[in-house]
């Protein structure tokens, strides 16, 4: 039999050993807890039918209205012949938030960061009656999962348009595969650029117009001579006294008012407004549009002056006798009074 003291080391030893597996316990709890604080809460199930997982995973949260109430339990193909039931997903949602969720709320997928994680999230209903464990989220599509989707699909359509495109010009079809693979459409475009290089050599001659026009400076000059009397012409416009002189500027700023006022009044005038005035005026003017063809063609005194010369000529001799006749009374008077004696 051992030594008291040797007893009393070991029953201390023992101790010692237990309160040390005791705080380790505890501590390993302690951590447990921290890092799962779910574990020892209770959830409820809850099924939510749709015709499109959209990347959804397994362990994917479950938010209602912002708030991590769960997590996505399982999902997959459900059998229904229903379009909009094809999925079937199994979410875990804590008991204690049941009495948050109507009946009448509605699941939808989301996104929880920039790089595209799909979460499921329920938007608050309206109704009183609260949901149960084991009882069905209605479902409805996110409008921007259904552009994404839309998007990715005419991102293959045109990715697979590319495709076909790149497979045509490594065959050599088309007139861009010709061009890249065969010699013919780019001995075309060679001669046709070879033509285009001699009709500029050729047009650039010293001889030709356009080479007169380029390596002559008459043209040069001409221009230069027109800006310098535009210079000239405005520089006058500017040292003109109706620019320097407030009083003239004034007048000219009046006139164009009246101007403005006389268009105005004529605007307002009744043959402008009124078709009746309007065609009365037409009418005068065709009367003596007919009367100026009248005299254009020999009708009339008018018209005879115009076009015969015999009216012209009696009234040219006539008018040289009246003139003779004024000469010879100014010169003798007394000779045309003689002759009005003898008469009386």
């Amino acid at each position: 039999m051992p030594p008291p003291y040797k007893v009393a080391r070991i029953r201390w030893a023992k101790v010692r050993v237990a309160v040390m597996a005791l705080a380790g316990c505890s501590i390993l709890f302690v951590v447990v807890y921290l890092l799962t604080p779910g574990l020892f809460r209770t959830s409820s199930p809850l099924r939510i039918y749709m015709d499109d997982s959209a990347g959804l995973l397994e362990g994917a949260p479950v938010r209602f209205n912002g708030v991590r109430v769960g997590k996505l339990k399982s999902i997959e193909l459900s059998g229904s012949a229903e379009p909009e039931r094809v999925v079937r997903a199994e979410i875990d949602v804590e008991s204690r938030f049941l009495a948050d969720i109507p009946v009448d709320s509605i699941a939808q997928i989301g996104v929880e960061n920039l790089l595209g994680n799909a979460l499921i999230d329920i938007d608050r209903g309206r109704s009183s009656a609260r949901v149960a464990a084991g009882d069905e989220i209605r479902f409805m599509p996110a409008p921007e999962i259904e552009d994404r989707a839309n998007m990715m699909r005419s991102i293959q359509r045109s990715m697979r348009g590319i495709g076909a495109v790149v497979r045509d010009i490594e065959a050599g079809r088309g007139s861009l595969g010709q061009f890249v693979r065969g010699d013919s459409l780019y001995d075309r475009a060679n001669e046709r650029l070879l033509a285009f290089q001699g009709f500029l050599r050729a047009a650039s001659g010293r001889a030709t117009p356009a080479g007169q026009l380029i390596y002559r400076d008459d043209l040069y000059r001409e221009l230069q001579d027109r800006t310098a009397k535009l210079e000239q012409q405005m520089a006058g416009i500017e040292k003109s006294r109706i620019l320097q002189d407030a009083a003239q500027h004034e007048s000219l700023r009046k006139g164009i008012q009246e101007a403005r006022n006389s268009i105005r009044k004529l605007e307002r005038n009744p043959v402008f407004r009124s078709d009746a005035a309007y065609a009365r005026t037409l009418r005068a003017v065709r009367s003596a549009a007919r009367g100026l063809d009248g005299i254009a063609s020999g009708q009339g005194t008018a018209g005879a002056l115009l076009a015969s010369s015999n009216l012209y000529d009696s009234l040219t001799g006539s008018n040289l006798r009246l003139a003779q006749f004024a000469r010879e009374f100014r010169e003798n008077p007394r000779k045309f009074l003689r002759v009005n004696l003898n008469l009386f």
